[in-house]
């Protein structure tokens, strides 16, 4: 079941405050969601982290080969192999690494937001009971930021005063806002 007030692109917005109502009981729960997650690139650091341990072995042979070394003061071919093995190798992740672009691994993807219902445990209760078609789920106001995000969740909670209201799942007000610059 999709929201009404679904807008056609919610490219320039963050999110929306809803309003999603029990069509049986005519309970209500308003609430925020964003039409954006940020997620992690994976895998970069592991694969540095196995370049990393390559380059410590490398000198981990290179310090064995200095303590079998059976003429102390003069170098041992096996030593200067291991070196220049370290040098290419470590030019070799220079090269590499130029390819890499200084990259913010965060990615920002579409979020979850045309199948979510909600936070409220009692609102999931009631949907996974009665079936998701009893419950009207509807978009009041759409953001531009998650300071106007959680500045209109609150304002609709304290408007419907949602804490002493009966009818209403919400159990608790958090807001934590920062003024945008």
């Amino acid at each position: 079941m999709g929201w009404e007030n679904e807008p056609k692109d919610i490219t320039g917005y963050e999110g929306f405050v809803y309003k999603i109502t029990n069509l049986k009981s005519g309970k209500y729960y308003i609430g925020k969601k964003s039409f954006w997650s940020n997620k992690k690139l994976k895998g970069l650091k592991k694969k540095f982290a196995r370049e990393n341990q390559r380059l410590e072995n490398y000198e981990k042979a290179l310090k064995k080969a200095k303590e079998n070394r059976l003429n102390k003061n003069r170098i041992s071919d096996k030593e200067k192999e291991i070196k220049q093995k370290i040098k290419d190798y470590k030019n070799e992740i220079k090269d590499r690494l130029k390819t890499y672009k200084p990259v913010n691994r965060r990615v920002k993807l579409e979020s979850d937001w045309r199948e979510y219902c909600g936070s409220s445990k009692n609102l999931l209760e009631d949907i996974e009971k009665h079936g998701i078609e009893n419950f009207k789920k509807e978009i009041l106001i759409l953001c531009k930021n998650k300071f106007e995000s959680s500045y209109q969740e609150l304002l609709k909670q304290i408007e419907h005063d949602v804490l002493n209201d009966e009818m209403s799942y919400n159990g608790i007000i958090n807001v934590r806002i920062t003024r945008t610059k």
